[in-house]
């Protein structure tokens, strides 16, 4: 498999593991990073162990940069919260 980490964070990525601590760890990682989650997990099964995939997106790309990288600033709009935003239905 191709390493890709020296191209920066990617918007859409899966996090793949055999099911323990560190799979969901890495997951959390990923959240706290700014990433959502894109669909439920896959599931399957490896020899005695389940094996999962979870997909992520990064909704913007400030949320996928590393704490005070501004080398992308020039091309950011206003700060946005990374929280995934609702936009209210009309009243009738």
């Amino acid at each position: 498999m191709q390493d890709n980490s020296s191209q920066g964070p990617a918007r859409y990525r899966v996090v793949a593991g055999k099911d323990d601590a560190s799979f969901w760890q890495r997951v959390s990682d990923a959240i706290d990073a700014g990433y959502v989650l894109h669909g439920p997990p896959a599931i399957t099964i490896s020899g005695d162990h389940l094996v999962l995939a979870q997909a992520v997106t990064c909704p913007t790309v400030a949320c996928c940069l590393p704490p005070g990288d501004a080398s992308v600033g020039h091309l950011l709009a206003p700060a946005r919260s990374c929280e995934a935003s609702v936009e209210e239905a009309p009243v009738l």
